[in-house]
């Protein structure tokens, strides 16, 4: 079911809702029990940004778009995008068979998608998720976001030889940050996972380039505390 209000998203793993209220973006980890987040003390962005999502590098460039969830074609976007990264997600427990995984992704309820509008964020954050609630920020950093009109294909990007890197091969996407990526990021925050310091590579990583989208891999289990 979808509805729609002011400037808010809401999602689950078998529903959709759409409200209107503050346009509010943020990136945090909210742990599954007995599963703390990773120390992220290190991050690879400007400033540090604890359990935030940080743009990479501060490059020039034509942004991307803004995000502004009370026009309806834009929440539709959103709406499609998160639907899209929770199958992801969903995809890629089944395929390993990740018990836990599935068993957090049965019980995550409603994810609800907002941007920040109080300025809360400092210049290079992307988004944080606290208690199901994933807040982006409006305009990425300044840089804009690319909104992919097909987010379950990826004929915007190519692999790099040699990495679980998707570059961008069209300007769109070049230009802005990915926000399926941010998505799938933060709905691995609400999971349980933390940030991965130690792969610049990965959807855990402390912060994201332009152009760049990725997805989950192998990787992940060394983000949840307690797993090699």
């Amino acid at each position: 079911a979808i509805h729609s209000s002011s400037n808010m998203l809401e999602q689950s793993l078998f529903g959709a809702s759409i409200e209107a209220e503050n346009t509010e973006f943020t990136l945090s980890s909210e742990p599954l029990p007995g599963n703390e987040p990773l120390d992220d003390s290190q991050p690879r962005g400007p400033p540090a940004g604890g359990d935030n999502l940080l743009i990479a590098t501060v490059n020039s460039g034509t942004p991307g778009a803004t995000l502004d969830l009370s026009d309806p074609s834009v929440a539709a976007s959103v709406d499609a995008l998160l639907t899209e990264a929770l199958a992801i997600w969903q995809a890629y427990a089944d395929a390993t068979g990740d018990a836990a995984l599935q068993a957090a992704l049965s019980t995550l309820g409603t994810v609800v998608v907002t941007t920040d509008t109080d300025g809360t964020f400092n210049q290079f954050q992307l988004a944080t998720a606290v208690a199901n609630t994933i807040t982006l920020d409006a305009d990425a950093g300044g840089y804009g976001w690319f909104i992919d009109a097909t987010p379950d294909a990826n004929e915007e990007f190519e692999t790099v030889a040699g990495s679980d890197v998707l570059a961008a091969t069209t300007s769109d996407a070049e230009n802005g940050v990915d926000l399926l990526t941010v998505l799938l990021h933060e709905i691995g925050h609400l999971l349980g996972y933390g940030h991965d310091a130690a792969n610049d590579d990965a959807l855990m990583a402390e912060s994201l380039d332009r152009g760049v989208r990725l997805m989950p891999q192998a990787s992940l289990d060394s983000t949840v505390a307690g797993t090699a």
